[in-house]
């Protein structure tokens, strides 16, 4: 019955299955199985395992309990009866639910696993496996019971069996068990991973894909993955891709294959590639690229993807198998899959150099380009990396980024929201900045806003931003520009970067920018000079010299702000050190920030603290002119306004070298910076100066100083030349003496007072008034005056009051000059006018003047017609007694006569005649005594004077030792005699004072007489 059973096909027809239910054959096995001989029960084992066999006869068997007997079977140690029991055992948990549920409620899955772990016959573990394979299909725990009582290991032991059936269903029972997490890693350790690579070769396709079960369940597991790599599952995965073929059919197998070799992939690519080489699978793979399943032409695109690139044969099927132009034509489409398929495979084929030529040549990139905007997120992730990897490797040529189709796609993307394109356009835009021309095509194109927002990017997009903001920033054409952008925070913070590249292109952004006057104060505001400072310590030269650069404009700028911060982080100590370095260029730029530097007062302080002074001083006798242009600047500044500092120049011994650079400088510019800088050292104490270069460091000084200096110099001048020896020493050099003159054309009124000044000191040498008419001194004067007469007196001006002075004490040296005393008729008018002004030494001067003009008789006509006779004769009164003394000798000169006595005694002028005749010069007392003569001719003027008591002083005039004032008082003695009344004679017998005078009189009148 068991041969039939086993043999025949009919065996199942319906009459066979009615007859041996009639006979009640069910019933019968049932009790066989219990009660007969060991030899009859693996007989009948035997029998019901053919009959199940046949799915007919197994409805009248559910009517009898089987699961017993079975159960007891499976413990036999006959073999065969084992294995029959296991085998119907599995027949009917494969057929029925209700039995496996019987099989755990009878606890049989402790009896299965007894058996599997007693090391059972091929056929026996066979049938066991099959059984548990259907438990395990339940969603039950049955798997937690195989994996704690170690069902693992007989079942990685059976993988190594030539049966084919059992090697089949322990792969699938080691598959099922590795859907769960917990016992994957298990299973990868339990060594089944050779077996498992043997499996998938394995030329029956049902082992295959039972292996190719267990393989994707493994891969799940990171540590599976790297041991099915070492095992080499990736060489027959790869060779299950040709033996699949593409047929719809293989639709499940073919996704699992690439989803185990993808998976592989990432954790061995180099074996993965070699496989797939080996096995010449490139090709498919292409061809699988076109199958009607999304997902498994999306599987073999991304191995396209990841195996090719990097491996020279792979990439050369790809290349000979048209992939990279399928890629290209999907990419074309208008099929959002299809194009993200491609740009897929592409983002990794582009890191490839080889392939993203390929690429390029296919037309892709364009497509790409317009792809970066896509409404897509992933559709532009992927073309922004496929961009990027075709920039970075260099792919592109300048020529095809420059291209106006290419260039205007990079300079939205700056902008745009794609975060991964912004990257590699910056970057092929940094490389182009390089060139004039596509500077100002970026820049027409919007592009600088775009650059200087991603400084602030990642450390690779700002390495690339700043390195074109840089050199936008080199271009004077649109440095200005960058402030407007709000470039500057980005820059000064990117100072601080640890990246020297990154470090000296912000830095060289920051210099150039700070020659723009909008730059300083965001700079400032920014901590850009503290962060310069620091990086002034920095060895390297060119760092230095933009350091240095961007600390003189800032500094130029913004002393106050700039130097504060630069002071807090020891900015000057650099500076100072850069003095000392060889690089004069170094020395002229560090001198230059240490003046602008020294306008903030707290940086002069610290850098007299450091020493700085007489570095400064050495580097006078640099050899090169621009650090000694430099260091005049910063001497000055540091003096400008503190005493203490200029102070410490003088000490450092600057006066000398600065004198001297000003007496052998040709340049008007220099020799003014010059001139600035000594004006603040020595304060107006122009005396070493004039030590180490004499009057011509002065006349330099006048020549090219500012106004206060030329007035100070002036003044200096003025002093000096009150010395006969230095006025004799000035009269040596005339051109000497024509700076000082040309001074009186200065517009400001205190240069030409002290110029005045020294002038008038030299009018008082007689040989210089010669050489001062020369030079046209008194022409000049004169001018002067009389353009002063023209605007009102200011009292309130001693500057110009002061000048007039000088200028009046130049034209009464002329004036008492013989030879120059008829040359000045033209000096009359502005002189008696002078002759009206509340300011007693203008007042004084001018009629000194005034008189010696009077002594020449070609004067006098033109002085009485200006009016002069009537103003000294006023001024008789005035309380000065030098405008008395020249105003009664200028009224002697010009001469009184009987007519003007009424005016001078109404006025009461006489009064001051008869006080002038007690005068100490005698020259004043003759004055007065003669216009008292003259005017004592008027009776009335005689009483007048005897009543003022003026006979007594005339009387000692008369024993005086000088003639002319002797023959004064005779004639005015001569006028009175006939109208005194006669003294009469005295007690004694003595004559009365009239008799005595008398006497005196006929004396003095014989020798006047003779």
């Amino acid at each position: 019955l068991t041969n039939w059973a086993a043999m025949d096909p009919q065996f199942g027809a319906a009459p066979v299955v009615a007859a041996l239910e009639a006979l009640k054959l069910p019933e019968l096995i049932a009790s066989l199985m219990r009660t007969a001989a060991p030899a009859t029960q693996t007989a009948v084992a035997q029998l019901l395992a053919a009959i199940h066999s046949h799915s007919e006869h197994r409805a009248p068997f559910k009517s009898v309990d089987l699961l017993e007997p079975l159960l007891s079977s499976v413990r036999n140690a006959n073999a065969d009866a084992a294995a029959a029991a296991m085998s119907t055992l599995a027949t009917l948990c494969a057929a029925s639910e209700s039995a496996r549920n019987q099989l755990r409620a009878a606890n049989g899955l402790a009896a299965l696993l007894d058996v599997l772990l007693s090391a059972p016959s091929e056929q026996t573990a066979d049938a066991t496996c099959q059984v548990l394979v259907s438990l395990c299909e339940d969603q039950t725990d049955d798997w937690k019971l195989l994996l704690n009582n170690g069902a693992i290991f007989p079942l990685v032991s059976a993988l190594g069996s030539a049966n084919a059936e059992l090697q089949g269903n322990a792969l699938t029972l080691l598959a099922m068990l590795c859907a769960h997490r917990e016992c994957r890693e298990p299973v990868a350790e339990s060594g089944c991973l050779p077996a498992l690579a043997s499996a998938l070769a394995s030329p029956k396709q049902e082992v295959q894909r039972a292996a190719l079960a267990l393989v994707q369940q493994l891969c799940a597991s990171k540590r599976a993955r790297a041991g099915l790599v070492s095992a080499g599952a990736a060489t027959p995965l790869a060779a299950m891709l040709l033996s699949l073929g593409n047929a719809h059919s293989n639709t499940e197998f073919l996704t699992a294959v690439l989803e185990c070799l993808s998976l592989l992939s990432g954790a061995g690519l180099t074996e993965c590639q070699h496989a797939v080489r080996n096995a010449g699978a490139v090709p498919h793979l292409i061809q699988l690229m076109s199958h009607g399943s999304p997902k498994l032409s999306q599987l073999a695109a991304d191995l396209v993807a990841s195996l090719c690139p990097g491996d020279m044969s792979n990439a050369e099927q790809l290349f000979e198998s048209g992939g990279i132009v399928m890629l290209a034509e999907r990419l074309l489409g208008n099929d959002e899959a299809q194009q993200l398929q491609a740009l897929s495979a592409l983002s990794q084929l582009s890191a490839d150099v080889q392939q993203a030529g390929a690429i390029v040549e296919s037309g892709c990139l364009q497509p790409v380009l317009e792809l970066l905007e896509h409404r897509n997120m992933e559709l532009k992730s992927y073309a922004a990396i496929t961009f990027g990897n075709l920039c970075a490797n260099g792919t592109l040529s300048p020529a095809q980024l420059q291209h106006p189709s290419v260039l205007p796609h990079l300079v939205s993307m700056l902008s745009s929201s794609n975060g991964l394109a912004k990257g590699p356009a910056v970057s092929a835009i940094a490389a182009m900045a390089g060139q004039p021309h596509l500077r100002a095509s970026v820049y027409d194109l919007g592009g600088l806003p775009g650059l200087v927002s991603l400084l602030h990017s990642d450390a690779d997009t700002s390495y690339h931003a700043v390195q074109a903001v840089a050199q936008f920033a080199a271009d004077e054409r649109y440095r200005a520009a960058l402030p407007g952008v709000g470039a500057m925070a980005p820059l000064t913070s990117l100072l601080s970067s640890h990246l020297p590249h990154v470090q000296h292109c912000a830095l060289s952004a920051v210099a150039n920018s700070s020659f723009v006057p909008s730059a300083v104060q965001p700079l400032c505001a920014a901590g850009a000079p503290a962060l310069v400072g620091q990086l002034l310590f920095n060895h390297d030269a060119a760092v230095q010299k933009m350091c240095l650069t961007a600390l003189c404009n800032l500094l130029a700028a913004e002393p106050a702000a700039a130097g504060a911060a630069l002071l807090q982080v020891g900015g000057h100590v650099a500076l100072q050190t850069q003095l000392s370095t060889p690089a004069p260029e170094v020395q002229s730029q560090a001198a230059m920030a240490i003046g602008h530097m020294s306008r903030h007062a707290p940086a002069v302080q610290a850098l007299l603290e450091v020493d700085t002074v007489p570095l400064l001083c050495g580097l006078l006798h640099s050899p090169v002119p621009s650090v000694q242009l430099q260091t005049v600047y910063a001497l000055g500044a540091l003096a400008a306004d503190d005493e203490g500092a200029a102070s410490a120049v003088v000490l450092a011994g600057a006066v000398a070298p600065l004198s001297t650079l000003l007496l052998s400088s040709s340049s008007p510019d220099v020799k003014g910076h010059l001139a600035l800088t000594l004006a603040h050292v020595v304060r107006g104490n122009w005396r070493p100066v004039f030590n180490v270069g004499g009057f011509q460091a002065l006349l330099d000084l006048l020549a090219v100083g500012s106004e206060a200096v030329q007035m100070d110099v002036a003044a200096a001048i003025a002093t000096l030349l009150d010395d006969v020896h230095q006025r004799k020493a000035l009269l040596a050099d005339m051109n000497s003496v024509s700076a000082i003159v040309g001074l009186l054309s200065s517009p400001n009124e205190s240069t030409q007072q002290h110029a005045a000044a020294a002038l008038a000191a030299l009018a008082e040498e007689s040989s210089a008034r010669e050489d001062l008419y020369r030079l046209g001194t008194l022409s000049h004067i004169i001018r002067t005056l009389t353009a002063s007469n023209l605007r009102p007196d200011n009292a309130g001006d001693a500057a110009g009051a002061s000048a007039r002075v000088s200028m009046l004490r130049v034209v009464a040296a002329f004036a008492q000059d013989s030879r120059y005393c008829n040359m000045l008729r033209i000096t009359i008018q502005p002189l008696v006018a002078m002759l009206e002004s509340g300011c007693t030494p203008i007042l004084a001067h001018a009629a000194l003047a005034v008189m010696a003009l009077s002594r020449s008789e070609s004067n006098r006509d033109a002085l009485r017609d200006a009016g002069a006779m009537r103003r000294m004769a006023e001024l008789l009164l005035h309380p000065d007694e030098r405008v008395q003394s020249s105003a009664v000798q200028c009224v002697a000169n010009l001469g009184v006569d009987a007519s003007d006595a009424v005016i001078f005694m109404s006025s009461g002028w006489h009064l001051s005649l008869t006080s002038l005749l007690s005068a100490t010069n005698a020259d004043v007392q003759g004055a007065a005594a003669a216009v008292l003569g003259n005017l004592s001719a008027v009776a009335a003027f005689r009483e007048a004077l005897l009543a003022d008591g003026a006979l007594a002083p005339i009387l000692q005039l008369l024993q005086s030792d000088e003639l002319h004032t002797r023959t004064a008082a005779v004639r005015r003695e001569r006028c009175t005699p006939h109208a005194h009344t006669p003294t009469p004679t005295p007690r004694h017998g003595r004559p009365g004072p009239g008799a005595r005078v008398r006497t005196r009189l006929t004396r003095m009148s014989f020798i006047a007489g003779n």
